[in-house]
């Protein structure tokens, strides 16, 4: 859909300037994956030898 609005520009005169209307964004749903998405109990865990690799120990294996 296009609606054509009606601006003056610097001279006075008016002029039209094509633009296009957008609809609203509908809005979302709160929750629509609640209980549809399982998280294991140790994902933050953090492994002590993972940890060495990084932070830790020397550059050459």
């Amino acid at each position: 859909m296009q609606i054509i609005s009606v601006n003056k520009n610097k001279s006075d005169k008016p002029g039209v300037k094509p633009t296009l209307h957008k609809p609203p964004l509908k809005k979302r749903a709160l929750g629509k994956f609640k209980g549809k998405i399982w998280t294991s109990p140790d994902f933050d865990d953090e492994s002590d030898e993972i940890n060495e690799m990084f932070y830790g120990g020397s550059i050459e294996p």
